[in-house]
């Protein structure tokens, strides 16, 4: 879970707006359905913003390229289903990829780690072990968000090491683009 650098909202997603689709949603009976702005859904708007700021990488587990091998969702930090009032608060909205989502589905708890919280730094919380691909949680909280997205499950844990290697063996530093791999807190370690 890399740091992320929230850029501001679109001009469009003022705060007024965030509240009232919010408060709007509270009151509806109706399943979530993004709105459209522009005659398209606002999450179509969103994800090129989300993309740019996290190098195309689920906030998460840090996979990547989104798109390619997982869908490009936003992820809802307190889920709609509970805090339908931050629904379409930008804070609240993550890009992530198909398996943190289905594993967070919709749990919250407030001790989990936010990758866009200011005073969040990776190596506080997190060491990562080369021989087995998993995260080390450092902290109370990281141990909670492992296994809330299931950041050790062992697909990803076996990934993790082959990704590093990849990484690894670039032949210049042309290959060795960090954004350009996945689990970018791994495989540069």
């Amino acid at each position: 879970m890399i740091r992320f650098e929230r850029p501001d909202p679109p001009s469009w997603m003022t705060e007024e707006w965030q509240r009232e689709r919010g408060e709007k949603l509270a009151k509806n009976e109706k399943p979530f359905r993004w709105p459209t702005v522009d005659k398209l859904r606002v999450n179509l708007h969103l994800v090129p913003i989300l993309k740019s700021a996290s190098a195309n990488h689920c906030a998460y587990c840090d996979g990547h390229p989104l798109g390619t091998q997982s869908r490009e969702t936003i992820d809802h930090f307190r889920p709609k289903e509970t805090f339908q009032e931050l629904a379409f608060t930008w804070s609240n909205l993550f890009l992530c990829c198909d398996v943190c989502q289905q594993s967070k589905s919709s749990k919250f708890s407030e001790s989990w780690l936010k990758p866009d919280e200011t005073d969040y730094d990776f190596e506080d919380h997190f060491f990562c072990d080369i021989a087995s691909g998993r995260l080390v949680p450092l902290t109370e909280r990281a141990e909670k968000t492992i296994s809330a997205f299931d950041l050790n499950n062992p697909e990803l844990t076996t990934d993790r090491i082959h990704r590093r290697r990849d990484y690894l063996n670039a032949s210049d530093e042309d290959d060795r683009i960090l954004n350009d791999f996945p689990y970018r807190f791994f495989v540069d370690a």
